[in-house]
């Protein structure tokens, strides 16, 4: 399903940025999105240490996620970038995020998948 949404998305942006015909600068830069999301992902979702505490406070506000739901987005996004980052060959890339993921998974008491499938994909 990821692939048929950004080809379609690809087919309509094309004349906006006709460089992006190039499939390989095309994964590139969706590669450098994904990077930037799953940080940003990663600031929003972990908690953070309130500053006049020693208590960790959640990053997001209100938030009905446990701690363990959290994990396996992380998880789910760290990996995923792992892999994304081994298809467009950086190594370097790829590397950092699937040891970030195995950390998560280490924090979160993770194992198996990290996250669930959609009761549609199954």
């Amino acid at each position: 399903m990821a692939e048929a949404m950004v080809s379609a998305w690809h087919a309509e942006v094309l004349t906006a940025w006709p460089e992006l015909a190039d499939r390989s600068l095309l994964a590139r830069r969706l590669l450098d999105a994904q990077l930037l999301w799953t940080w940003l992902c990663t600031w929003w979702l972990l908690p953070m240490p309130h500053p006049r505490t020693s208590a960790a406070v959640p990053s997001l506000q209100p938030d009905s996620a446990t701690t363990a739901d959290r994990g396996g987005v992380l998880v789910d996004r760290w990996e995923r970038l792992a892999a994304e980052a081994e298809l467009v060959g950086r190594a370097e890339t790829a590397g950092h995020a699937s040891a970030v993921g195995e950390g998560l998974r280490r924090r979160f008491g993770i194992v198996g998948e990290a996250l669930p499938r959609y009761p549609v994909f199954r």
